[in-house]
């Protein structure tokens, strides 16, 4: 399948790479710098902290628009186990198979390839199978404390969960 001129357009138009060196692995967030920090946590006039976890449910937030992306199975792989014969310890085991975008999490710039290149101009192939990101993997992202706003557009047009295609 073939993009769109204007996403090419879009693409070219929003590209932050090499804005910060050649060797940078973290993008915008270079833009959150200490005074931005500071700048933020004066803003600050409640101290209302609001959760934005989803939470891990079998019935969750996968839909099988993308193939692969499951939501959590949980199972019990023991009940009531007797230990040691009848009246004894007895232990309750479960497992949970978790497909990671199943739940609330950060993506790294790695997440998302163009034409066979991540961020920065980096080859795709960097990642590997094994989960592991040569070059922008998320653990590059260090502490995230800024501002934000938080718009929550499924509550405003009172439904839980927007359809795909909005």
């Amino acid at each position: 399948m073939s993009l769109p001129a204007a996403f090419h357009e879009i693409a070219g138009r929003v590209n932050n790479w090499g804005r910060w060196g050649r060797d940078d692995e973290i993008g915008t967030l270079n833009l959150i710098s200490g005074e931005v920090v500071r700048e933020a946590a004066a803003t600050v006039r409640t101290g209302r902290r609001v959760p934005l976890a989803v939470d891990l449910r079998q019935d969750g937030v996968q839909t099988g628009v993308i193939p692969g992306r499951v939501n959590p199975l949980h199972v019990m792989v023991q009940v009531n186990q007797e230990l040691f014969g009848p009246g004894t310890v007895a232990t309750s085991d479960d497992a949970v198979t978790l497909g990671l975008q199943a739940g609330t999490h950060w993506d790294a710039l790695t997440h998302a390839s163009h034409s066979g290149r991540i961020y920065n101009g980096r080859p795709a192939g960097t990642v590997t199978p094994h989960g592991r990101a040569a070059f922008s993997g998320i653990h590059t992202a260090r502490h995230v404390v800024s501002r934000g706003v938080l718009l929550d557009v499924a509550a405003a047009k009172g439904v839980d969960r927007l359809p795909g295609d909005h």
